[in-house]
């Protein structure tokens, strides 16, 4: 047997037979293996000798995500991440991620009965869920089903494979340290051409839920590699103190930082940890990525030594991954990464997208910056739909006034998808909002064009839109680092005296500071 092979998507899909194999077919495997993956679908061919329906999951928190399935020796990977089965409710899965195996007859139940219809399985007769363990925390999962009774022996089969696998990954982990040690650093030296996207970079389904892949660490150590398990207990101890401190657990912390690289060995396996904050529907009006879980919050406190993980980590096959990567970089102030952001501003997946724009647009003022809208603008007139599509919806997340010109020439024969983008992108860099009406933008603009955007911000305060007058308060308080009491949902009188202590600040200071 050969280890899986890359297809060459950009999202790292591998192609692999889903049929069963022996044991001592499973071992050639892991021996050959030269990737995470290729461990993880050898041990999944491996436990279809068990099942006829089988899926591995990724555990972070109270979730479990789908990453590969085979349904009676078919092999999914596209349906199956779509699946983000919450670990709340009493189900085998949930048992699984308490480290308790399930290996036998089929028991009914209101939560089991909710998995099964929510993977599309009918009632089996046989079933098994086993956990996939770092230490005394769980990381991964199978799930499999049978329509016919398998041997009770098999579990202690299954187990024993489950050594091998976490011996493979050891293997791995131990060649990308010694690999890591013999390289040279990434090349970090501004490049300003920006490549458009490969033909094969193609976008995913912008509703797909996806939580952090944290690969399995193996626990079966040799003696050598004893620091893992201590650097694991650490991490574990520092989420979970945290949580309970509301608040970054420091002896923990400082614990970790004193084991150096070795350390940043380990966090590459459980970037980005425990979230405890969700909601992302909204990236630019997340709280920064310090507040969204203990090991992100860490990771900013320690600062530039974690660089050299982001920098990694940024390329990951997931896009939660790569859109924390990119966003811990609004924190860490590491300028020289900023071309290798400005690639994600075409990354398939929405949020990283937004993510990037956002981290870019908080180095306003860098050299970096300025080489980056400059060369975006030359992606204005792209024949490529998409290509056109991402760069002006980067230019406007970017608030780039210079871009205003160039899509009000382009804006009269754009088709009306990508006329939807522009009028978006001018709402965000102008905080007015005339649709379609492109006269009454010219208009604007040739009376505006030369006025500073402060003042555009602080015009937008007077706005009819709340929407708009929330994006201008959250735009000056960027700028400026004060909000000077205004509300944007306040009574219209309550505002205008908002707006009267803006425009007092601007007549006083601002102009100074800022012209």
């Amino acid at each position: 047997p050969r280890p899986a092979s890359s297809t060459g998507s950009r999202d790292k899909l591998v192609s692999f037979d889903g049929s069963p194999i022996s044991l001592n077919e499973f071992t050639d495997l892991i021996v050959a293996a030269t990737s995470r993956d290729d461990v993880l679908i050898a041990f999944l061919r491996y436990c279809a000798n068990y099942a006829q329906y089988l899926f591995l999951f990724t555990v972070e928190g109270d979730a479990a995500t789908g990453h590969f399935a085979i349904y009676r020796g078919q092999v999914d990977q596209h349906k199956v991440r779509n699946y983000l089965i919450s670990l709340d409710f009493d189900s085998v899965l949930q048992k699984a991620a308490q480290n308790i195996t399930t290996f036998g007859v089929y028991t009914p139940s209101e939560g089991n009965q909710f998995l099964l219809d929510h993977l599309s399985l009918s009632p089996p007769v046989h079933i098994m869920a086993l956990p996939l363990m770092v230490g005394s925390r769980t990381v991964g999962l199978v799930l499999g089903t049978h329509q016919l009774a398998q041997s009770p022996t098999a579990m202690g089969e299954l187990i024993a494979a489950s050594g091998l696998l976490s011996q493979g990954l050891m293997r791995l982990i131990k060649q990308k340290k010694r690999s890591r040690k013999a390289g040279t650093s990434p090349e970090l030296s501004p490049v300003p051409e920006l490549s458009p996207v490969p033909e094969e970079f193609q976008p995913v389904p912008e509703t797909t839920p996806y939580t952090a892949i944290t690969v399995p660490i193996p626990t079966h150590l040799e003696q050598q590699n004893s620091f893992v398990e201590e650097i694991i207990a650490l991490i574990d101890q520092l989420e979970h103190l945290s949580i309970q401190q509301d608040s970054l657990d420091l002896r923990s912390a400082q614990a970790l930082k004193n084991l150096g690289d070795r350390t940043l060995e380990v966090l590459h396996f459980y970037f980005p940890g425990i979230l405890t904050y969700r909601e992302t529907s909204n990236p630019s009006r997340m709280p920064p990525p310090s507040q969204h879980g203990p090991l992100l919050h860490f990771m900013v406190e320690w600062g530039l030594p974690v660089v050299p993980v982001l920098i990694d980590l940024i390329d990951s096959e997931n896009p939660q991954i790569r859109m924390y990567a990119t966003y811990l970089f609004l924190e860490i102030r590491f300028p020289d990464i900023l071309f290798r952001i400005a690639e994600k501003l075409f990354d398939p997946e929405p949020s990283v997208r937004d993510i990037a724009a956002r981290v870019i647009l908080s180095y306003e003022g860098h050299r970096e910056y300025a080489e980056i809208t400059s060369n975006l603008r030359g992606f204005l007139g792209h024949p490529d739909p998409s290509m056109q599509r991402n760069t002006i919806d980067a230019l406007g997340r970017m608030r780039d006034k210079q871009s205003i010109e160039a899509i009000l020439q382009l804006l009269p024969g754009a088709s009306p998808e990508i006329a939807e983008n522009m009028i978006q992108a001018l709402r965000l860099i102008t905080l007015r909002d005339f649709g379609t009406q492109i006269e009454r933008w010219q208009s604007w603009w040739a009376l505006n064009s030369q006025r500073h955007r402060v003042l555009w911000l602080i015009e937008g305060l007077r706005q009819n839109d709340e929407e708009l007058r929330r994006e201008a308060i959250d735009e000056l308080v960027r700028i400026v680092g004060d909000s000077m009491d205004y509300d944007p949902e306040a009574s219209m009188e309550t505002r205008e005296a908002g707006v009267r202590r803006w425009v007092s600040w601007w007549e006083q200071k601002g102009r100074v500071q800022l012209i």
